[in-house]
């Protein structure tokens, strides 16, 4: 097998915790629950069941750590956990290359389609830092397991929060010359791209095409020529500019604003990745080890490491950071 196939990408977000209860209490008590104990996980009241599509949800405290702070003044205790979204029904088949036969999984009355999401918490700093699954569940659940697991008590006031990115922000509010910007709208989005500059493309397509509503435009804009003979992009008015960057960056409802992608281009003396406006969170990627070629989970411990691994060089640049040693 070869090295891509050991490993895949994994984004990696930060999230806030506000809660009432101390969150060491929380995760430790959940932990104590299951005793390492995995057996009638329903009848001990560890799953929690979404009424609306049936989806179970299993919270999985895995390891309690404690990590040396580098001050050498006591540890820092960090709760790594796995989030489980369970499926009873709508098994897939699977379809053998070689014969086209289709064979019907074989699974007991107890058994469930299972999807992984790892995640790891800081209490001492409130932070939760978190893989990003698609298919899994998302740790907003977290306060539904909780209150099925612990009861109402505890679950009062907890809240998981994204991080904004501040770098975005920054970027957004101290740019002085851009030499790119691109976007991606269908026409109501045009309709207020133009609000803030000339947009005569709108006229064009209106006149040349039906349905023009329904139609969704990917634009560039830059000035002529080529690598570093390219002519500057010149802004007329770059405080209005930014007040459209800052109006897409900071939109609660993207899709209200019918605008799908918007990154500008710094012009700098070196070669920077584009400012992203729909890059609204802290995020990190991760290469992740898969346990096998043919499975598409990935190894726990692994992937546990790879987020300490985040926290030790203050990927997030969190602003509460307390440096450790991990070993």
């Amino acid at each position: 097998m070869s090295e891509n196939k050991k490993t895949v990408p994994k984004k990696v977000y930060a999230y806030k915790i506000d809660a009432r209860e101390d969150l060491n209490s929380i995760f430790s008590k959940v932990k104590e629950k299951i005793n390492d104990d995995y057996t009638n996980l329903k009848e001990r009241e560890l799953v929690f069941t979404d009424n609306k599509t049936g989806l179970k949800y299993f919270l999985d405290v895995k390891n309690k750590k404690e990590h040396k702070k580098s001050d050498c003044r006591g540890t820092l205790l960090a709760y790594e956990c796995i989030l489980y979204k369970l499926r009873e029904t709508d098994f897939p088949y699977l379809f053998d290359l070689a014969t086209g036969d289709k064979t019907n999984i074989d699974a007991s009355d107890s058994e469930a389609l299972m999807e992984q999401t790892h995640f790891v918490v800081y209490p001492e700093i409130n932070l939760l830092l978190s893989e990003y699954n698609h298919f899994g569940a998302p740790v907003s659940k977290l306060i539904y397991i909780i209150d099925t697991v612990l009861g109402h008590l505890y679950s009062q006031d907890f809240e998981v929060k994204n991080i904004l990115n501040p770098n975005t922000a920054y970027r957004i509010n101290n740019m002085e010359k851009i030499n790119q910007f691109t976007f991606r709208a269908g026409h109501q989005g045009l309709r207020t791209i133009s609000h803030y500059f000339k947009v005569d493309t709108i006229d064009v397509i209106n006149k040349c095409f039906d349905d023009f509503s329904d139609l969704e435009f990917e634009i560039t804009i830059k000035g002529k020529g080529r690598g570093n003979n390219r002519e500057e992009l010149k802004i007329k008015n770059l405080d209005r500019f930014k007040r459209l960057c800052n109006l897409i960056f900071n939109s609660k409802n993207k899709k209200t604003l019918d605008i799908q992608k918007a990154q500008f281009k710094e012009a700098r003396s070196y070669t920077e990745l584009p400012v992203d406006l729909f890059s609204e969170h802290l995020i990190h990627e991760v290469k992740a080890t898969k346990i096998s070629e043919r499975t598409k989970y990935i190894d726990s411990d692994d992937m546990f490491r790879k987020i300490n691994e985040l926290y030790v060089d203050n990927a997030f640049e969190i602003s509460n950071y307390i440096k450790i040693d991990l070993e």
